[in-house]
């Protein structure tokens, strides 16, 4: 990605050796690039694939190779003005993904190529889909088999909700019959009380007493009843935890953190229904390859492995 920008606005002097320059508007520049690089990577198949080697590591121990399914990326050379606001992608024209066209509820999608998405009926899906110690999901597709990790698809499917909460306002609340009292460390109630409009937003609903008490009356509706005390305590450790993270807005933050804490866990029996809506959802993200924090959600063997391993081919 080439940035061109009127030099007027940049400041090489802000480093002796010249290795850094700042920009006048920085945090739009920021956003302008994490934009570009998000919508060319979501338009792409990086679903990773398992194709095993011959010999062995250990003893009756397969050696394997994870290949990401990554086509030519495209190059574009992006010009903008921070000050105008006006941007144009190189090639003259849209760098945003095509929408999952097809999708709808009761259709597991298969994600191949640069911008297609295949779909299939799940009349049998009852068959069609496992539960691996109650951590990952597999699930059969034209191309072979796919593995889902549950806890960080369902992370991917909760951080753009939330996000989408905040560019909305439209948060999901439900309200609590029985409100509950939670006494917090003075650092944790002082951020509460920065962050209580973002919490607000999130689907909390908060009211802050002296004394560092906070009386939760509302949770956000992906929060199970009975576990609102810790969602809250764990989501606020998440994000003093992830303070060092190199995270401008306190909003994508706190969507990381709540994502992380409120996603099924490893460990959780899931029933065929909704191990399936798990999968849909998932691949109506606009990123279902890679969780908030980089950690890869599916991956997948293609059935020429499969083939080969069983001697087919």
């Amino acid at each position: 990605m080439n940035l061109e920008i009127d030099p007027i606005h940049v400041d090489v002097n802000v480093h002796p050796s010249k290795s850094e320059v700042k920009f006048d508007n920085e945090g739009t520049v920021y956003r302008l690039v994490l934009s570009v690089v998000r919508k060319t990577l979501a338009a792409h198949d990086l679903v990773p694939r398992i194709e095993f080697r011959e010999g062995n590591a250990v003893e009756g121990e397969d050696r394997f190779t994870l290949t990401p399914s990554i086509p030519p990326a495209p190059v574009f050379a992006f010009r903008h003005d921070p000050l105008s606001g006006s941007s144009a992608t190189g090639d003259g024209g849209s760098i945003l993904p095509m929408p999952p066209a097809g999708v709808r509820r009761g259709m597991v999608p298969e994600m191949v190529e640069h911008r297609t998405i295949v779909t299939r009926s799940p009349d049998a899906d009852v068959r069609a889909i496992w539960q691996i110690q109650n951590k990952y999901i597999v699930s059969q597709v034209r191309s072979g088999l796919v593995i889902v990790d549950q806890h960080v698809a369902h992370e991917r499917i909760l951080y753009e909700r939330v996000l989408s909460n905040f560019e909305n306002s439209l948060p999901a609340v439900q309200q609590l019959l029985f409100p509950q009292t939670l006494e917090l460390t003075a650092t944790d109630y002082a951020l509460a009380r920065e962050l209580s409009g973002h919490l607000q937003q999130l689907g909390f609903d908060l009211k802050l007493f002296g004394k560092n008490t906070i009386v939760i009356e509302g949770i956000p509706a992906d929060v199970k009843v009975g576990i609102e005390k810790k969602i809250l305590i764990d989501v606020l450790e998440e994000y003093k935890a992830n303070e060092h993270a190199d995270v401008m807005d306190a909003r994508d933050r706190l969507a990381k953190s709540f994502a992380c804490k409120a996603a099924i866990k490893a460990g959780d029996p899931l029933t065929s229904q909704e191990m399936t809506v798990l999968i849909e959802q998932l691949f109506q993200t606009k990123m279902p390859y890679v969780c908030p924090h980089g950690r890869p959600v599916v991956i997948r063997i293609p059935i020429e492995e499969l083939d080969r391993r069983f001697g087919r081919t």
